[in-house]
């Protein structure tokens, strides 16, 4: 088997556990390897030590998952422009209710940019729908 089957076939079922384990961590190494790694280098499996590491020393904590006095969401919603061999940007947002993320997003753009403003148009495109069906099913929910 060579090393970049070995390593894909380790981070695939490592996301997975992720979910159930830590959902912020998901968007983090695990996500970023799985897509930008064509040949697993040193550091690449380093990354992926770090990692097993961090999912063992907390395979037993619970979520942090609190919503603060304020009541308000945040999202924090960013692009980066042509980070990958093929120029494809990447798109990344996260929405907390005070501590820990709620829900949180890492995709491709489906779009080619030709510029980190494009790219970050781009990105405030895919990540709108779900700001606003949250806005609304929060302000449903308030309503009952």
């Amino acid at each position: 088997m060579d090393a970049q089957a070995n390593l894909e076939e380790k981070e695939g079922p490592m996301a997975g556990l992720l979910v159930k384990i830590d959902p912020n961590m998901i968007q983090t190494s695990v996500t970023f390897s799985c897509t930008r790694v064509k040949e697993a280098n040193m550091d690449d499996y380093k990354e992926l030590a770090w990692t097993m590491k961090y999912l063992r020393g907390t395979l037993y904590l619970p979520p942090l998952l609190e919503m603060d006095s304020s009541g308000s969401i945040q999202w924090w919603v960013d692009g980066a422009f042509a980070v990958h061999e093929n120029m494809k940007s990447y798109t990344g947002g996260m929405m907390s209710l005070g501590k820990g993320a709620a829900y949180a997003t890492s995709t491709w753009q489906k779009l080619h940019t030709k510029s980190s403003t494009e790219a970050e148009l781009v990105t405030m495109d895919d990540v709108m729908p779900q700001i606003i069906w949250t806005r609304n099913f929060l302000e449903a929910a308030n309503d009952r």
